[in-house]
């Protein structure tokens, strides 16, 4: 019997030469699942099996292709837009989905008001630190003590600060920092991600239907 990374590389190969229906056909055969099953298998073995030297490849081979007459630029063209739109979909869907999370919770949250008790670092992977502030605040009585999510070389906060915080009115754990970077840093910089990628694809499908 094959090896599971052995199908997953030959899946990837399919999908990358344009014969998508026949990589589904060979997982229904191989697992005996459903359409709908296939096609959740075929992008868990080609998200788990691109990395960025196989894209290399697969693009110089299609280039090579294309030099000596063996393919035209809009397969190429077409195979750079799917690339684009796999790097750039799932990332503006992520932030879009963060957003409306945020928004709601925002929706049912109080203002209550924290102190910075502490800033707590930790060591980045450039061997320098990153930090973050350990914030107390005060619910109904009862004290809460929260991590903020975003982290920074330079400390956003000092210690004893007072900052304004939306806090959930049945969930008081649940907490968001009322300033432009704890509340949109991560979105901003997810959808960035997701947009750019997301836009390229567009471009690239536009010129593979291009004459």
């Amino acid at each position: 019997m094959e090896k599971i990374e052995e199908i997953k590389e030959q899946l990837s190969n399919l999908v990358f030469e344009g014969k998508k229906e026949e990589a589904l056909k060979l997982i229904q055969d191989k697992f005996g699942a459903d359409r709908e099953e296939a096609e959740k298998l075929l992008q868990l073995a080609v998200r788990e099996s691109v990395s960025p030297q196989k894209l290399f490849s697969v693009l110089k081979n299609q280039s090579e292709r294309i030099s000596k007459g063996k393919g035209c630029r809009h397969v190429l063209f077409k195979f750079i837009a799917i690339i684009f739109g796999f790097f750039g979909i799932p990332p503006l869907l992520i932030a879009i989905g963060v957003y409306l999370y945020m928004d709601i919770q925002i929706s049912e949250s109080e203002i209550a008001t924290g102190t910075v008790v502490e800033l707590r670092p930790y060591r980045n992977d450039y061997d320098s630190y990153d930090y973050t502030p350990i914030i107390r605040y005060e619910v109904r009585g009862k004290e809460y003590t929260m991590e903020a999510p975003v982290y920074s070389d330079t400390p956003e906060f000092t210690e004893g600060e007072q900052v304004e915080l939306l806090v959930h009115k049945e969930n008081p754990n649940l907490v968001i920092i009322n300033n432009f970077t704890q509340r949109w840093f991560m979105i901003i910089l997810i959808g960035s991600i997701g947009v750019f990628f997301t836009l390229g694809m567009i471009v690239f499908i536009f010129l593979s239907r291009k004459r």
